[in-house]
């Protein structure tokens, strides 16, 4: 019983684990610079392998600046997306929190993560039924 109970937390309660630390951690990624959201006009999405949206946005000095960025789950309006530009850089854009890809991400792991962690507590539990009787 010691090695199934070794085998059960070493191959689902560990990873399980560390997929939701690793899931908090890109959530709460800090902002490296102050951004500043802009409505931009979507100019094409592909929902092949990868998600991908292009589109043009405003730069400080009033003309338009096109960028194509993964996204996770972007929400998009009326063909309008809100994105955040470094105000310094205004080539530097982001979809930002759950839209980017690093977002999308952090909560499939947490929640890939917690998943895990449910069967594996599951198994213990039924190993430990199975024990006493």
């Amino acid at each position: 019983m010691p090695v199934v109970l070794t085998f059960v937390a070493l191959f689902t309660l560990i990873p399980a684990v560390v997929m939701v630390a690793a899931g908090l951690r890109l959530r709460r990624r800090p902002a490296e610079v102050a951004r500043v959201p802009v409505t931009a006009v979507v100019v094409h999405v592909t929902a092949d392998r990868a998600s991908r949206v292009t589109f043009d946005y405003p730069a400080p000095d009033g003309s338009r600046l096109r960028a194509t960025r993964l996204c996770g789950l972007a929400t998009i309006r009326d063909n309008g997306l809100t994105v955040y530009v470094d105000p310094t850089n205004p080539t530097d854009v982001s979809l930002g929190g759950i839209a980017s890809a690093s977002g999308f991400g952090g909560v499939a792991l947490i929640g890939g993560g917690l998943l895990f962690g449910l069967f594996g507590l599951t198994q213990l539990v039924s190993i430990a039924v199975g024990a006493v009787r």
